[in-house]
């Protein structure tokens, strides 16, 4: 019997010829997977199943994440246009497309931080909310407290429930900046200047008046060592405290803080623009206050020309 086996007839290729033939030729995985039943592995068999539909997964993700960035980067392009409603609707299909891949992952959250900054330049508070929150857990599981992005989307929800006015969860996003931004030595960044301003703020909308003139000294303080009193920004500064002074009835240190308010903005004698009325009407409200009738007036009546865009006449200059 075995005398009639005969051999297959020898390939003229030489042997290195036909084994470089044999690694490029691609066996297809539905092959591999009839092999293995044959053979009856059926452990392989599902190995190579898993295997080529891995291989199908991975490519629908690449083509879902090229997609989406397709829309993201439409979108930001539309925002910066100011185009809010055609920017947010690219967002939403980068969102549907991106979901389908991972819809927890950093690029998702990046994803969701634009529809909730949208939303939040619209006044849509509640839907900016629910993407804002949804982007922060995710990126609170997959990122360090201090990264920016992380940090910058505190921000947008804070302000949101400022927007809101839901000023106890305002606050409470705002102290999360501030501990993180002290954690980092960051206390005279830009970032952490402007969370005292905005603590200070709501401190003083909810008239709690000892921790507003806290964080609203603190935060004239940093503007006017680091900037100085010749400034927009300790305009601001300068007024909140005025404002928050008069509020407790310190008549006297409102009047200082008005009157510095109106020197960061303008020299003596110059003529008169908007941004000086609110430190006029401060004024006029401190000496009516003082029963100062003339005082009050006069600066009542200045308040008034910088609302109409008129200039003092010679003689009040």
């Amino acid at each position: 019997f075995f005398l009639m086996i005969r051999r297959p007839p020898r390939s003229t290729q030489s042997r290195s010829s036909a084994a470089s033939d044999v690694y490029k030729r691609q066996v297809s995985t539905q092959s591999t997977w009839d092999i293995y039943t044959f053979l009856g592995d059926i452990s392989k068999v599902h190995e190579y199943k898993l295997r080529g539909q891995n291989n199908e997964f991975n490519a629908q993700q690449e083509e879902a994440k090229k997609s989406a960035q397709s829309f993201i980067n439409n979108g930001k392009l539309l925002e910066l246009q100011g185009n809010l409603d055609q920017a947010l609707v690219f967002y939403l299909k980068a969102e549907e497309s991106y979901k389908q891949v991972d819809n927890s992952d950093e690029t998702y959250s990046f994803i969701l931080f634009n529809i909730g900054s949208v939303h939040f330049r619209k006044d849509n508070y509640s839907e900016a909310l629910k993407c804002l929150l949804e982007c922060e857990k995710i990126q609170k599981m997959r990122m360090d407290k201090h990264n920016p992005a992380y940090l910058n989307t505190l921000v947008f929800i804070a302000q949101t429930y400022d927007g809101a006015e839901r000023y106890i969860d305002a606050l409470k996003y705002y102290h999360l900046c501030e501990e993180a931004l002290k954690e980092k030595n960051e206390e005279r960044s830009s970032g952490y200047v402007q969370t005292i301003l905005k603590i200070g703020n709501i401190y003083l909308k909810q008239r709690d008046l000892s921790k507003a003139i806290k964080y609203l000294q603190l935060f004239e303080e940093m503007i006017r060592t680091t900037q100085g009193t010749q400034s927009i920004e300790y305009y601001f500064a300068a007024l909140e405290l005025g404002t928050a002074y008069h509020a407790v009835d310190d008549i006297a240190k409102a009047i200082e803080f008005a009157k510095r308010c109106l020197e960061s903005i303008r020299p003596p004698k110059s003529s008169l623009d908007f941004k000086s009325a609110p430190c006029f009407l401060l004024l006029g409200i401190c000496y009516l206050d003082m029963k100062q009738w003339g005082n009050a007036l006069e600066n009542f009546q200045q308040c008034e020309a910088c609302l109409l865009y008129t200039s003092p006449s010679p003689r009040d200059s």
